[in-house]
């Protein structure tokens, strides 16, 4: 009776330890059976865009007590979603002051927004500009003032202008009555009653200190009649005409001390999938997996060692009761 108890002991304890350990082994959601000895288990996932997908799956699974090795994973398209977007006009001062992410919900959800690389526009409020003209570079101020404001040198650009211009020239002479005259210590005939005489207007040039290509001559008129002085007369005269002067235009603003303004249309992409959402399934295929010799010879190793052990078990339980019958029976007897 002993024996008996301690066996069935022993296989029960073996059976509760069998399936606890089966339980624990696998789990059987979402497990198919799609022919005999295969079977698939599917995993929804997401990717970005077009990437490839990768879902890592367990190698091995074991179902209905029975273990499967992986054979394939194949992926099956479900769903491609646009890319989640946000565009808005961003206006700064400072630039390193620009959020490259930010946080916003759209459609009920919260996303985490990357901005794309923003095609900056600048622009200065309130620039004035303003140009003088110098006689020559070393006139040129370095800062001006206009409307209040300081203005800064710019730029100088050399150049020319043409003036008008009126200057008196005079005629000396022994006596009134003549139209010869002495002009620019030359002596000079008149052209009847008008002061102009053969090569008088490269004379007048001469006369007023520049070459030929700087000044022009339009006009000589008298302006009134003999004036005495010392032993002659002398008569004036007004010309007029232009002139070529050399100049440089120099170039103010305050464009150096006021304030850039930053601006440019911003585009915030979702930072997880830029190029929009791809839901996938990925189907996972086992095979059943089949016993190889060694494991047969393994498990029937495994089966004699524990036979072997019951053996012993069994042939000590059943010495110890005969040695305690033996021993009973001697005590009767006396």
């Amino acid at each position: 009776m002993t024996i008996k108890k301690t066996l069935s002991s022993f296989f029960i304890a073996l059976l509760v330890l069998s399936t606890i350990g089966s339980t624990i082994a696998f789990s059987e959601d979402n497990i198919k059976e799609i022919e005999k000895g295969k079977i698939s288990k599917e995993h929804t996932m997401y990717v970005n865009g077009e990437d490839k997908p990768f879902y890592e799956a367990d190698k091995t699974l074991q179902y209905k007590g029975k273990k499967y090795k992986l054979v394939k994973t194949e992926y099956k398209t479900v769903k491609t979603e646009k890319p989640i977007s946000f565009t808005t006009k961003v206006t700064l001062k400072d630039r390193s002051k620009f959020k490259k992410e930010i946080t916003k919900k759209i459609n009920g959800v919260t996303y985490r927004l990357v901005a794309e690389e923003p095609n900056w526009k600048s622009k200065k409020e309130n620039v004035l500009t303003a140009t003088r003209e110098y006689p020559s570079r070393n006139r040129v101020p370095q800062n001006i003032t206009a409307q209040n404001k300081r203005l800064d040198l710019l730029d100088v650009k050399p150049g020319t202008k043409v003036e008008r211009y009126s200057a008196p020239i005079y005629f000396y002479s022994a006596s009134t009555d003549t139209r010869t005259y002495k002009f620019n210590g030359k002596v000079i005939t008149l052209n009847g009653g008008s002061p102009t005489w053969s090569g008088s207007e490269s004379d007048i040039k001469s006369y007023l200190g520049e070459n030929g290509t700087n000044y022009r001559v339009g006009s000589i008129t008298w302006n009134g009649g003999h004036t005495r002085r010392g032993n002659g007369y002398v008569r004036t005269a007004t010309v007029t005409g232009s002139k070529t002067v050399p100049l440089v235009t120099a170039t103010y603003s305050n464009a150096n001390t006021v304030e850039s303004t930053y601006t440019a249309k911003v585009k915030y992409v979702d930072s997880e999938y830029p190029d929009g959402r791809t839901s996938l399934i990925a189907i996972c295929t086992y095979e059943k997996e089949g016993l190889s010799k060694a494991k047969i010879i393994a498990i029937g190793a495994g089966v004699l060692a524990l036979a072997l052990a019951l053996t012993g078990i069994l042939r000590f339980i059943r010495k110890k009761m005969i040695s305690k019958i033996k021993t009973e029976n001697g005590k009767r007897k006396i």
